[in-house]
């Protein structure tokens, strides 16, 4: 089984949301503006011309994206026909930044449960992609075979990090896996706001 066949076995079932009414109705028609979402990606992938691209069209016109990447979303088990919400313009923020069946590759998914060489090989691959002079695979954890090795790896991580002038990065998307990316230490902050104003949450694992 691939990477690509693990994630598809693991994405939760979306949800669906009440109809809102009255005035609530006329709250949730407000259109939020996903511009953010642009520099966020810029940070990430140190300013690949072709993400900005594509994460403007999502930013800008998530229908036009949908048509663009009908396929890729279906695979996804979107309904390519229906408006994006929030939840789901940020899992395909993420997605598409990782690497899920595109070719950037800028950042790691990993289970709740990962083996520290697992979190460490992608990483490093993101990290040669963004040609930084970084490289996580001499952290040493001492396996136990429990989610205590993925903390303890993230934090090893993260500590590594910190000492190089870098910043781990983890995008929340409120589910059992980590969407993790490496980014430089001064911009972290900036991160985290831009997220913050989508409501949105990026945070450490400190």
């Amino acid at each position: 089984m691939g990477f690509f066949d693990v994630f598809k076995k693991r994405k939760p079932e979306m949800t669906q949301v009440p109809h809102a009414t009255g005035e609530s109705r006329a709250a949730a028609a407000a259109p939020i503006d996903y511009s953010p979402l642009i520099e966020m990606a810029a940070i990430i992938s140190n300013g690949d011309s072709k993400v900005a691209t594509d994460i403007t069209l999502l930013a800008t016109d998530s229908a036009a994206f949908s048509a663009q990447h009908r396929e890729w979303l279906a695979d996804f088990g979107y309904e390519t026909d229906e408006a994006l919400g929030p939840e789901e313009i940020r899992d395909i923020f993420a997605y598409w930044l990782v690497g899920y069946e595109t070719p950037f590759e800028y950042g790691a998914y990993i289970d709740w449960k990962e083996a520290p060489e697992e979190i460490t090989a992608q990483l490093d691959a993101a990290l040669e992609k963004l040609g930084y002079p970084l490289t996580t695979a001499e952290i040493a954890i001492e396996e136990t075979g429990t989610s205590d090795d993925t903390m303890a790896a993230l934090s090893a991580i993260s500590n590594l990090c910190e000492m190089s002038g870098f910043a781990l990065a983890i995008l929340d998307t409120e589910s059992d896996s980590y969407h993790l990316f490496i980014v430089p230490a001064e911009s972290y902050g900036r991160l985290v706001a831009l997220a913050d104003s989508l409501d949105y949450r990026v945070y450490s694992a400190d």
